[in-house]
């Protein structure tokens, strides 16, 4: 390894560094190229709490979490025990039973991440009755990590080999498209593995049938018709950052009622919905995981750069991209290198492949790192008499109205003034002002 900034290195050089990584990484098992014999959820737990892996604040806070929680398993303080062979057999399932849809593999290869994540949700039951501890579950990783090939299979594994008699899988997402894209995976995994295609039978269209046990996989929608009537055994809401609201949530979780053993997860990128679920989500983990806030039932594994600086250190980039071994790394640094001169391409960044919550998307024209360093004081009086150029933007209902204005200076800068107003049938509708 070098002491040469990543991306101060060229396009040689990187490739170097990059395949002498991944190989460290597999020598001592950071990086599976095929399946482990074991579950490694605890293992993997001890990386990061040592520091041998590199991850968010908040995942190293969730790692000493598990183990803490082994050392006083059992207790009657705390009844529940961390179970290894419950925690393998979804993991071997998805391993042995599914078959990647895409790509040119033959086998999917679990990642000690995702050993962690399934793992944990499916080891730790009550030391009496068996029952799962973790009700729900927030998986927030970066985007191209595998989280759909992952959540698929684990759908297939509800449908049919977690026991529960007429079993309800729910893909769910803000809009049928999302759902569907999830639920179309789980639908491929079943068409290309022959021993859950005659298990199962052909999938049809808008379902995938266990008959033997009247289970089902369906996909739902914040705009589906038909949102009451649900069963819920296995939830998995796919980008929950798109959701504005708790509708749909609300109706999986009130549907929980007739099950042992129910489980929702919530797995996602962060987003710009910065007012949604997911914020609140997002906010009550890392008090949990921190110890500040007390859920016993909630599993929260939170990936993610800690601040923006880390964005021009690749080799931490797998705090927020636990499946990092398996990009295309140098491609990654370069498009990098790149992309971080526009803004409107950095925000995309800072959200997606860092995992960072923003208030700036994609179609912003400027970023707020941007608007800060122009956040200059200018005295109005100076402008009078000035050219200056004007725009406008009415409302029609209960949008906003805006007025801007910008003058050249002399310096080569340009100031602008703007102003928005807002509807006062929507002031006295909200009635918070503090929200204006």
């Amino acid at each position: 390894m070098t002491s040469k900034p990543l991306l101060d290195m060229n396009y040689t050089e990187l490739t170097q560094w990059w395949n002498a990584y991944r190989e460290e990484e597999a020598s001592w098992g950071a990086y599976l190229k095929e399946p482990a014999p074991v579950v490694l959820t605890t293992i993997y737990a001890q990386l990061l709490a040592e520091g041998s892996i590199p991850a968010s604040k908040e995942n190293i806070s969730a790692a000493k979490r598990h183990l803490h929680d082994l050392e006083r398993q059992g207790t009657d303080a705390f009844p529940w025990i961390f179970d290894e062979e419950k925690a393998h057999r979804p993991i071997q399932f998805i391993e042995e039973k599914c078959k990647p849809s895409k790509g040119d593999f033959d086998q999917l290869v679990l990642q000690p991440w995702q050993h962690f994540v399934i793992g944990s949700l499916f080891g730790w039951v009550h030391k009496d009755t068996g029952v799962r501890r973790f009700r729900e579950g927030l998986v927030f990783v970066a985007r191209k990590n595998g989280k759909t090939t992952l959540i698929s299979g684990l759908a297939n594994y509800m449908l049919g080999f977690d026991g529960e008699n007429g079993a309800r899988v729910y893909v769910l997402a803000n809009a049928e498209q999302q759902a569907h894209e999830l639920f179309d995976e789980s639908k491929a995994m079943v068409e290309k593995s022959p021993y859950l295609l005659k298990k199962f039978g052909k999938p049809q269209r808008n379902r995938i049938l266990f008959n033997k046990t009247f289970s089902r996989i369906e996909a739902r929608a914040s705009d589906s018709k038909r949102l009451d009537g649900l069963n819920t055994h296995l939830g998995i809401f796919d980008e929950i950052h798109e959701f504005k609201d708790f509708k749909l949530i609300n109706v999986i979780k009130k549907s929980r009622g007739a099950r042992k053993q129910p489980l929702i997860i919530y797995i996602t990128t962060a987003g710009y919905v910065l007012d949604g679920p997911l914020m609140d989500f997002y906010e009550i983990g890392k008090s949990v995981v921190n110890g500040i806030e007390v859920d016993d039932r909630t599993f929260y594994y939170l990936a993610k750069l800690d601040d923006l600086e880390e964005m021009d250190k690749p080799e931490l980039w797998i705090k927020a991209n636990p499946n990092i071994c398996l990009m295309d790394f140098v491609n990654l640094v370069n498009d990098w290198k790149k992309d971080k001169k526009s803004p409107q391409e950095r925000a995309d960044w800072v959200t997606k492949q860092f995992n960072i919550f923003s208030d700036v998307d994609e179609m912003s024209f400027v970023d707020v790192a941007t608007i800060n360093k122009n956040n200059k004081v200018l005295d109005i009086e100076t402008l009078k008499g000035r050219e200056c150029i004007g725009g406008y933007d009415l409302s029609e209902t209960e949008d906003f109205t805006s007025a801007c204005l910008e003058f050249p200076l002399e310096t080569g800068e340009i100031f602008i003034l703007s102003h928005s107003w807002i509807p006062l049938a929507r002031f006295d509708r909200d009635g918070h002002q503090e929200r204006l």
